[in-house]
């Protein structure tokens, strides 16, 4: 790998499994100096980031935050800021669906795949901004819906 990530810091929601484990496992053969991973699943978190540790010497992480929680957003980038002075990636990646037909599908299935996908993106995007600005350096935003 080239190192594009040397000296950086990249938080992934989601990422337990699937492309947010795989952008964990990327930013670590980036050498990245640290990846935050955050799930509201503890112990596949811990499993997760004992097979990312396996890529390299970067410093991980982990995090248990429910990303549709306002709160939970509010405590974690307090708790992480006391932590980092900067964020340079953020993979906005938690997600879920509900595999029903039209008629099968409850309102609250409804309105947890809607909090999990938009709302938990949002609040990701409005609490990491601050540790995301820079004005010497351009930052990455990536949101996946």
């Amino acid at each position: 790998m080239s190192g594009k990530l040397n000296g950086k810091t990249a938080l992934v929601t989601g990422a337990c499994n699937g492309i947010g484990l795989a952008d964990a496992i990327e930013f670590v053969k980036e050498k990245a100096d640290t990846v935050i991973m955050v799930s509201d699943n503890n112990e596949r978190l811990l499993e997760a980031k004992e097979t990312v540790k396996q890529y390299g010497n970067t410093e991980i992480i982990t995090y248990h935050l429910d990303v549709t929680s306002e709160n939970g957003w509010k405590g974690f980038i307090d708790e992480l800021s006391n932590k980092i002075n900067t964020l340079d990636v953020l993979v906005n990646n938690a997600g879920v669906n509900k595999r029903a037909t039209f008629q099968e599908c409850t309102l609250e299935d409804w309105n947890h795949v809607i909090n999990v996908n938009q709302t938990g993106v949002f609040l990701g995007m409005k609490y990491c901004l601050e540790l995301l600005k820079n004005p010497e350096m351009p930052r990455l935003s990536i949101c996946l819906l």
